[in-house]
């Protein structure tokens, strides 16, 4: 009961180091039901993405070894989530192994901009056309 006390705690707080340091405490304990080892690992793994989804939001472009100090994880197990999220479209993304950062697309998060500015192209191209079409009515004496 302490054990699945503590893990609930960790999980209400929303605190990933406080939930396996609970797991790690009571590894004995939570290990020997098959069940509960099966529902920690889906909670953990949950907890991880929240995790990751939170430290991510406000930037477009993170590296990964700042995550993975933030997450205190290992390296491996990072981007090992992050790759399975991009593939399962919880985070629209591309990891770049070259640089070790990882690139966030928010299509929810549109430039406020952008909107306007494809407006105003298609208004210029349409003014554009109508002086092609007067041009070529001018003769040239």
């Amino acid at each position: 009961m302490d054990a699945m006390c503590a893990l609930a705690s960790a999980f209400k707080t929303r605190s990933l180091k406080k939930f396996l340091q609970s797991f790690e405490t009571f590894k004995k304990q939570l290990d020997q039901d098959p069940l509960i080892k099966m529902q920690f690992q889906t909670l953990s793994e949950t907890m991880i993405e929240k995790e990751l989804t939170r430290l991510i939001e406000p930037y477009s472009i993170v590296e990964i070894d700042h995550l993975t100090r933030l997450i205190q994880l290992p390296k491996e197990r990072v981007e090992k989530k992050l790759a399975q999220m991009i593939l399962d479209q919880k985070l629209k993304g591309c990891i770049n192994q070259n640089s070790g950062t990882i690139t966030i697309y928010d299509p929810e998060n549109k430039n406020h901009a952008y909107e306007p500015s494809v407006k105003l192209i298609h208004a210029l191209s349409k003014v554009v056309d109508s002086f092609a079409n007067r041009s070529g009515k001018i003769k040239v004496a």
